[in-house]
């Protein structure tokens, strides 16, 4: 307590009591929020991980704070709805620190494709673990876009926001991953920009650990891919129409780390996504957003649909012209696709 005998903001907190920056509309509430409904599936992700490596974390820390502190503060109130540590909610979304796959062929897929009639489709894939437990959630702070995103396994996976910007991508791993900002913490950090060109500033800090692969689109029909590794980046753009991308790098050489059966995964998901969409052009003549939910259906060797520990958790098209997506929880060949405007 202080001299006027009233209790300390951080005592409030630990006692869960309400504070001026827990209520709607703040960063810190807005992770309360968030934090509460994520709870499930970070408890069944994460309670019996370890992150030793406490030095990296630190410097991670102290760059983000630097560099996102918006984010910072976001957490921070994810961490109290969660019911954790900061410190360990923040290393769970410090993905790098445990780079190692746990699936040899875990990761996403993107198919990007441009109609005959200028429109823009974009469909995402995210294969994780089983029991991801996807939340699909509106945050809503003031003064900034509202972002709707989708957490997995409690960590933040795909977004779009009311600037209309897409924020999808693919996690790719390389081989100079480095004491950063956490790609996740830079993720969040983009979803509050009004344009892609401000969104790529936060992805390429010089600071970061490492990068997805980022799949930006806007309401005007662009779309680019920066891919990126700690040191390195590159803007992909379509070609003839259509940018796919799986989980390995394309346009950096010397930086994958994938090797065996995730390397030959991913790049089965990419020429197979790349064969439909040009068999699909060949023989009704363009892609349609039916084409490309038949195709997020497919099975087998490069198929999109995927079961067992290496799992489908959720699909979405998007249709960025009309800011708008279809929303398909759990495996693509068994969900009932829903749209969501944003």
């Amino acid at each position: 307590m202080n001299r006027k005998g009233a209790v300390s903001a951080e005592m409030q907190r630990y006692a869960g009591m309400a504070v001026d920056r827990d209520v709607p509309g703040t960063l810190f509430g807005e992770g309360v929020r968030i934090g509460k409904l994520i709870a499930p599936g970070w408890h069944r992700a994460f309670y019996e991980r370890a992150f030793p490596n406490r030095e990296w974390s630190e410097q991670a820390l102290a760059l983000s704070r630097k560099h996102c502190p918006s984010t910072v503060e976001f957490m921070e109130g994810v961490a109290q709805g969660v019911g954790v540590e900061f410190s360990d909610l923040f290393d769970s979304w410090f993905e790098e620190l445990d780079d190692a796959p746990v699936s040899p062929d875990r990761g996403c897929t993107d198919v990007a494709v441009l109609t005959l009639t200028g429109d823009v489709l974009i469909a995402h894939t995210n294969d994780v673990g089983p029991d991801a437990m996807p939340v699909l959630a509106n945050i809503t702070v003031r003064g900034r876009p509202t972002v709707t995103m989708i957490f997995s396994h409690g960590g933040p996976s795909l977004a779009v926001n009311g600037a209309g910007i897409v924020f999808s991508g693919n996690q790719v791993d390389s081989n100079d991953v480095r004491p950063g900002i956490p790609r996740a913490v830079l993720y969040v950090e983009a979803c509050w920009s009004r344009s892609i060109e401000e969104a790529a500033k936060v992805f390429l800090n010089k600071d970061r650990a490492s990068s997805y692969h980022n799949l930006l689109a806007d309401q005007t029909g662009r779309v680019i891919g920066y891919e990126a590794s700690a040191e390195k980046a590159v803007a992909l753009t379509m070609k003839n129409g259509v940018l796919v991308h799986t989980n390995h790098y394309l346009g950096i050489a010397g930086v994958e780390s994938r090797e065996g059966e995730g390397l030959d995964g991913s790049v089965a998901r990419l020429y197979r996504a790349l064969m439909s969409v040009r068999s699909t052009r060949t023989i009704y003549g363009d892609v349609s957003a039916t084409s490309l939910l038949r195709l997020m259906h497919t099975h087998g060797d490069g198929g999109l649909c995927r079961h067992g520990y290496t799992d489908t958790a959720f699909s979405v098209l998007f249709f960025p012209k009309d800011r708008m997506f279809l929303y398909g929880p759990g495996h693509p060949c068994e969900t009932d696709y829903f749209p969501v405007r944003y």
